[in-house]
């Protein structure tokens, strides 16, 4: 296993958390956050930056003070597809440099940020097209959609 591959501990599955931002709150299709904890707790949420914050507004901030929630849904994975999902997520390629070409508008970016125990944090950053023909990332992408479209009845978010 390469460097920067994370391994995965099984026994330790609970502690894993994947997190995908995809797009810019002050975008037009807002930011799309997803998060799944290793225990099978997957969450989605559409967030835009609030009327008074400018396009120069950073994402972190804009999450951190308050982003408009304006669309969410929850739910619990069976176990099986956690493991399959975590262990997709462990083969990639962690801490690439980030995008290296402009994007295609209206091409959204998308942050990857990957927990795993003993403080093993690793992160990614690329254009959602260029994810989803990564080897590695485009597998990942496409299994997390199907559960959201799953938990969410069917609504594309990203």
């Amino acid at each position: 296993m390469s460097e920067d591959r994370t391994p995965l501990d099984l026994a330790r599955i609970g502690e894993y958390r994947l997190t995908v931002l995809v797009g810019e709150p002050t975008a037009p299709g807002g930011l799309t956050r997803v998060r799944l904890d290793g225990t099978g707790r997957i969450q989605v949420e559409q967030v835009f930056a609030p009327a008074h914050v400018g396009a120069e507004a950073q994402t972190a901030e804009i999450i951190r003070d308050g982003g408009q929630v304006t669309d969410r849904a929850s739910g619990t994975l069976h176990q099986d597809d956690v493991v399959n999902i975590m262990r997709q997520a462990s083969l990639v390629p962690w801490e690439q440099p980030g995008p290296s070409r402009s994007a295609l508008p209206p091409e959204a970016i998308t942050n990857w940020a990957f927990h795993a125990p003993e403080g093993r944090d690793v992160a990614l950053r690329m254009w959602l097209r260029d994810a989803e023909r990564d080897e590695a990332v485009g597998p990942l992408l496409w299994e997390l959609n199907r559960h959201l479209l799953r938990i969410a009845n069917g609504k594309i978010f990203f």
